[in-house]
């Protein structure tokens, strides 16, 4: 939701202690992480499916390896999510903070992956 569109809506932005996450997490890690949150594969999330459960755990994905681990999003569109534009990153990243802040069980399983990601030692 953009909050120029919307009168009223503040802009919003998943919280910052998820900036706090550990940098030896590699996008192998990461994935396998959401996958195991969102309860996906990892060949559904890479997929051209639209169903909103693989989009979700993609969003969940491309706002942490954008975020988190600091790939660059043309990266993240091509080589890990396969054939997609980097606009597509940017699109799933601010979904995702959107969705963290209307949807409850979506910011539930946001903090899961955050809490999980931090917990991976080297």
């Amino acid at each position: 939701m953009n909050p120029y569109v919307i009168p009223g809506l503040r802009e919003v932005h998943i919280p910052a202690r998820y900036f706090i996450l550990p940098s030896n997490v590699t996008k192998d890690q990461l994935m396998n992480v959401v996958c195991e949150i969102f309860e996906v594969e990892k060949n559904q999330v890479i997929s051209k499916t639209r169903k909103r459960t693989f989009v979700e755990a993609r969003k969940a994905f491309s706002y942490f390896a954008s975020k988190k681990l600091g790939y660059t999003l043309s990266y993240i569109g091509k080589d890990i999510l396969k054939k997609r534009d980097h606009s597509t990153a940017i699109h799933a990243i601010k979904s995702c903070e959107d969705l963290y802040e209307t949807d409850p069980v979506f910011r539930n399983k946001i903090d899961r992956v955050a809490l999980k990601i931090s917990e991976i030692k080297k």
